[in-house]
């Protein structure tokens, strides 16, 4: 009964689509999280894959309601060879069934020896005796030779096989399982090198398996050279092995940008020697630690810090690139570059202020453009008061297309009417950028516009909102309307037609001349989309 409630629930789109917006919400960090509901039922070899057979049937098979029916045909038909082969892969033997019963596309029957074929391989044999049943006669005697001639011992092979590669998923899996069965029997084969796995289990953090690997196989100790994982986890791996591994300088380098001292402390025993890398890793990584120890070790850098990274690593406090660049100025003589100055600009106003007040190296014109760019408006302030060097002139237009800014381009309009060179690629970086607000703000305060481009960029997007508004404000030409949508056409996918279809729908725009493009055209892609159009 509770199945029947859930199945009659999810067949509703409304509620399908926010339990897929709920999960991708959920699992955002995922790389299992690529689709939602409303690109997923735009691909018909992923519908397959995941089992929405249903879905299959309503969006793609049961579809001549659609306002877009020729068009889906098209692309259907374009691809039935690999939704057919999707299809066999993941066993959806109603997902065969439905296609040759209510798929109009003539292909469907071409394809299927080789798809038979394909499925004998798989040892899909419940498919196989399904479409031999449905075979159309002028290619049934095609299918019955095959098959008279696909021995028993061909059948048993095949369905070995596919048992066997039931059992192994990928090589990853078969590390993080410890599945030293099937390790074995691929290295056996061939289809694993040993020293390739040795590097994946030490990436993948296995250390017993790269252990496993080196004296199962009398691998010579290795390096571990720059796969190391520089952290914890690592160092106690390595300590406590019984194989030797080699160790060179370059690996104490890398380490220190990693969160292990004890790492590098061990490392650093067995080679003695590490390169003024090891100095610059460190700091780069914000390793404060690290780079005091180093720093006891006689480390020479040699040269002045050139960029300062805005990514801190999770581990680590936020304050912790400020306390790096004021114990590097105390303790250190290699100095800062303007360049470093002007980095820190993107994403600090501590370290701004200490770098001006400290030291003399000063900054270029970067620092102000870095800041207004990321949308620093305090630090773009206090550069603008406390030094001279100023910004770059394209730095409005670009500052525009950056999410999150809108704030910075209001003050730079306020602020700085004649310093501020704006054209017509502030509002088309906007557009791109999907920015409403930036562009309707630009609009009711400049006089730039935006360039024929900009359309274009919208349709791409699908931003139907940008559309109407470009529209209904006369941005962009309405001649060229129907240029930019036989532009856009072929970049486009099914999911993604809301803004073109409203635009077509325009009055404004000139169907004669899109008339004259469905007749003399060859691309198929176009042909078929203009089909729905009624453009005869």
């Amino acid at each position: 009964m509770q199945n029947q409630i859930f199945n009659s629930l999810f067949k509703n789109y409304i509620i399908r689509s926010l339990i897929f917006k709920k999960v991708k919400n959920i699992h955002k960090n995922l790389k299992l999280a690529v689709y939602s509901w409303s690109v997923l039922v735009g691909k018909p070899k992923q519908l397959i894959a995941y089992d929405y057979v249903d879905a299959l049937q309503y969006y793609w098979l049961d579809c001549k309601s659609d306002d877009h029916y020729h068009y889906r045909c098209y692309l259907f038909d374009r691809d039935i060879h690999c939704i057919l082969q999707t299809a066999i892969k993941h066993d959806r033997l109603k997902a065969i069934q439905l296609m040759f019963e209510k798929s109009e596309s003539a292909r469907v029957q071409l394809l299927s020896l080789s798809c038979i074929k394909f499925a004998v391989e798989l040892a899909r044999f419940d498919i196989v005796a399904y479409m031999k049943s449905v075979i159309n006669k002028s290619y049934y005697f095609k299918i019955i030779d095959y098959l008279h001639n696909v021995t028993l011992e061909k059948l048993d092979f095949y369905a070995a096989k596919q048992s066997e590669n039931q059992k192994i998923v990928t090589i990853e899996d078969a590390l993080q399982q410890r599945d030293f069965d099937t390790l074995q029997t691929n290295i056996k084969k061939g289809d694993f090198e040993k020293m390739g796995l040795f590097i994946k289990a030490v990436k993948l953090g296995v250390y017993d398996v790269a252990d496993w690997l080196v004296e199962r196989y009398c691998l010579q100790p290795p390096r571990i050279g720059l796969r190391l994982n520089a952290n914890q986890e690592t160092y106690l791996w390595l300590s406590s092995s019984k194989q030797k591994y080699q160790v060179a300088a370059a690996d104490v380098d890398l380490a220190c940008g990693g969160s292990s001292l004890d790492l590098v402390k061990f490392l650093y025993e067995k080679c003695r020697s590490f390169t003024y890398i090891a100095l610059y890793n460190a700091f780069s990584n914000y390793r404060l630690d690290i780079l005091k120890w180093l720093h006891e070790k006689g480390a020479i850098g040699g040269k002045p810090v050139q960029i300062l990274s805005r990514q801190i690593p999770s581990d680590l406090p936020a304050s912790r690139p400020l306390e790096t660049v004021q114990w590097f100025h105390k303790n250190r003589t290699e100095g800062f570059s303007k360049e470093a100055f002007d980095t820190a600009a993107r994403f600090s106003l501590d370290i701004v202020k200490f770098l001006h007040y400290n030291r003399t190296e000063g900054c270029t014109a970067n620092a102000m453009s870095y800041a207004a760019i990321n949308g620093q408006l305090e630090t773009f302030q206090f550069l603008a008061a406390n030094r001279t060097e100023g910004f770059y002139e394209n730095t409005f237009d670009i500052t525009c297309g950056r999410k999150h800014c809108l704030e910075m381009v209001k003050y730079l309009h306020a602020n700085y009417p004649t310093a501020t060179h704006c054209t017509k690629f502030a509002m088309n970086n906007a557009i791109r950028n999907r920015d409403l607000e930036t562009v309707r703000f630009l609009n009711e305060n400049r006089t730039e516009g935006c360039s024929d481009e900009a359309l274009g960029y919208a349709l791409e997007n699908n931003d139907l909102e940008m559309v109407k508004y470009l529209d209904q404000h006369q941005l962009v030409k309405h001649e060229l309307y129907d240029n930019k949508i036989s532009t856009c056409l072929s970049k486009l996918d099914i999911s993604n037609l809301d803004a073109i279809d409203w635009l077509l729908k325009n009055p404004r725009t000139d169907r004669s001349r899109l008339k004259v493009l469905a007749k003399t055209t060859k691309n198929e892609f176009v042909i078929n989309f203009l089909k729905d159009y009624n453009f005869d």
